[in-house]
């Protein structure tokens, strides 16, 4: 077990050394991508690394879909321990603007992450977990909404390959059943 242990703490120590020298090319180098996927959990947010075109669909009861589009850029930050996420795009005829922050929380076992957006009155909180043989991250989210309410959501992000997700959002209605709210289609820029 000291032998295991041992080794597991030399390449957790290498991993570091090799983020740090070369963190001014992450996530673009390839050195990067094989050592967060040597760090398992870290590697999921290394696949979100870059800029992505985004189609936004909002669902409003009774109503057809509202779409709009945007651009997502993420990069890794902390010495590759952490994605940083900015969103610019629109929504109802209005700029948009939106920041999160993910990371791998050892302590909970989870992903944990924060949002903040033009729209929303304060700081929402998420946790969720990355099932690898499905391709799927599910979380749950809790924070305000415009009018300072307290609301959660549920959040599936599908990652069909290397250059395409779906992430999709729901709300429990008031029969208690999960109504789908949002919809975002990603394309990875080259």
């Amino acid at each position: 077990m000291i032998q295991f242990l041992a080794h597991f703490l030399f390449l957790l120590a290498a991993w570091y050394w090799l983020s740090w020298i070369f963190r001014k090319r992450m996530p673009k180098s390839k050195l990067f991508l094989i050592c967060a996927s040597g760090a398992g959990v870290l590697s999921v947010l290394a696949m979100e690394a870059g800029t992505w075109d985004a189609t936004v669909e909002m669902f409003m009861p009774g109503a057809p879909p509202m779409t709009s589009k945007g651009t997502e850029t993420n990069t890794m930050g902390c010495g590759g321990l952490c994605l940083i996420s900015d969103f610019k795009g629109e929504f109802g005829g209005m700029p948009f603007h939106g920041h999160g922050t993910s990371t791998w929380d050892p302590n909970k076992k989870k992903y944990v992450g924060t949002w903040i957006d033009s729209m929303s009155s304060g700081l929402s909180l998420s946790e969720g977990t990355y099932d690898a043989a499905a391709k799927k991250a599910t979380s749950t989210m809790e924070g305000p909404d415009p009018t300072g309410k307290i609301v959660k959501s549920k959040t599936v992000v599908e990652y069909k390959d290397d250059n395409t997700r779906v992430m999709s959002m729901f709300m429990t209605g008031p029969d208690g059943k999960e109504v789908p709210t949002m919809k975002i289609s990603y394309t990875k820029k080259p």
